[in-house]
């Protein structure tokens, strides 16, 4: 077996995640023998310099210790020559690792590395850009763009965030065309998800499943202030779907457009793509060590 990579991203998760011990506890948990080397991606600047190493074929699998966003840099590129990913989390949603049922605690995920097994799951492009976790336009892309410009990071600000938007959120009308099928409607979220949540265990689709070759299109209807609260309890409980605010679809490869210039996101990033956005899946192309 060549050697591990370990990407570390130190401020994943900010300041309510403890990193401070991270490279001992490789170091003491990791099976006996095994040839490692740890990279600490401090800067954007080092980008170019971690997709070589990744790339280089000197690793026979890649670890992104640090949330989805982390996960998501790391897979581009171990996707492309083949090797697997192992996973740290450390985000502060860490919607992947929940999914997948790796551990959130360091040690024992990090143990997870020498034992776990290497399954393959299917990923998304949306734009040409691939995504692990979910996709989409709405609300959750709205408060993304404008938690990614505070200064205010946590849960407690994106909370307080969403609150106030919430006031004065208009939503926007969406014509979402697949499978020989067109849909137009408001929507509060369109969500395409590979994964059953966003993170926190939010289960946005809860019936997803990455290993079937399919992206789950889930819309959120527009609802009042009456409804908001019964909303979020199905969402956290897993019976949005039984709501009648909700709807969804099963596809590979769907349109959407919409006017105007709102942002959508991909692994909770925010990004302005236009107003024409194309997503497919791509079955089975990351290969994962999980439990």
């Amino acid at each position: 077996m060549k050697k591990i990579l370990f990407v570390i991203n130190p401020v994943a998760g900010g300041k309510f995640v403890n990193k401070t011990n991270l490279v001992e506890q490789i170091k003491t948990n990791l099976a006996q023998g095994t040839d490692y080397e740890i990279k600490i991606w401090e800067s954007l600047s080092q980008n170019e310099e971690i997709v070589a190493m990744i790339q280089s074929g000197n690793y026979s699998m890649v670890v992104a210790a640090g949330g989805d966003g982390t996960i998501n840099f790391v897979a581009k590129s171990a996707m492309k020559i083949g090797i697997p990913i192992g996973i740290i989390p450390l985000g502060s949603g860490n919607g992947l690792a929940r999914h997948l049922g790796i551990p959130l605690k360091t040690i024992e995920a990090i143990k997870n590395i020498s034992n776990g097994k290497e399954i393959s799951i299917d990923t998304g492009l949306i734009n040409g850009n691939v995504f692990l976790c979910t996709a989409g336009a709405g609300f959750d892309a709205l408060i993304g763009d404008l938690f990614s410009r505070s200064t205010g990071r946590g849960l407690f600000n994106y909370a307080k965030m969403t609150i106030q938007q919430l006031v004065s959120y208009a939503p926007n009308e969406y014509t979402v065309t697949f499978d020989g099928q067109t849909i137009k409607k408001k929507a509060f979220i369109i969500a395409f998800a590979n994964v059953n949540q966003y993170g926190n265990n939010t289960y946005i689709a809860p019936q997803a499943d990455l290993q079937d070759g399919y992206l789950d299109i889930c819309i959120i209807k527009p609802f009042n202030a009456l409804q908001f609260w019964g909303l979020g309890v199905r969402i956290f409980n897993k019976t949005i779907t039984k709501s009648s605010l909700y709807e969804y679809y099963k596809t590979k490869k769907v349109e959407l457009t919409f006017e105007g210039n709102d942002p959508v996101h991909f692994d909770g990033e925010p990004v302005k793509l236009g107003n024409k956005i194309d997503i497919e899946v791509r079955p089975g192309s990351l290969k994962v060590v999980v439990p």
